[in-house]
C-alpha cells in the first residue's frame, strides 16, 4: 500500500479534518509508531511517551501514557493510558481495548 493510502486512511479514520499544528503531529507519532512496530514484529503493543499535539488540543496528565496496540501490520490505534495500565501493559500483560478489539474481528467500527 503506497505512501498516500496510507495517510489518506489514517486520515479518514482517525485524524479527519484535523488542521497543523496538529496533523504534523499525528503524522511523526504514527511514523513512529510504524517504525518500531517494524523493528519488534511479534508486538501487538508498545507503551510510550506522548507526543505534543498527537491528539490534537487534547493533553492528557504528565503522569499518563500512550498504548498503542496494532490491530494489523499498518493499522494501530492509540489510547491515552494512567498510569497502573501503563505499568501492566509494560510488565507484558495484554490490554483489551473493545475499539481495538472488533477491528481485530474485522468490524468496521467507522461507517
Amino acid at each position: 500500500m503506497g505512501k498516500v493510502r496510507k495517510r489518506k486512511q489514517r486520515r479518514r479514520f482517525a485524524i479527519g479534518q484535523m488542521s497543523e499544528p496538529y496533523s504534523s503531529a499525528v503524522e511523526r507519532a504514527s511514523e513512529d509508531d510504524r517504525a518500531w512496530f517494524e523493528q519488534h514484529p511479534d508486538a501487538s503493543q508498545r507503551i510510550r511517551g506522548y507526543m505534543a499535539g498527537e491528539f490534537g488540543e487534547i493533553v492528557p496528565p504528565l503522569d499518563h501514557r500512550i498504548l498503542v496496540q496494532q490491530i494489523q501490520p499498518g493499522v494501530r490505534s492509540r489510547s491515552i493510558v494512567s498510569p497502573n495500565i501503563a505499568e501492566m501493559a509494560e510488565r507484558g500483560l495484554a490490554i483489551i481495548d473493545p475499539v481495538t478489539e472488533k477491528l481485530k474481528q474485522g468490524v468496521n467500527m467507522f461507517k
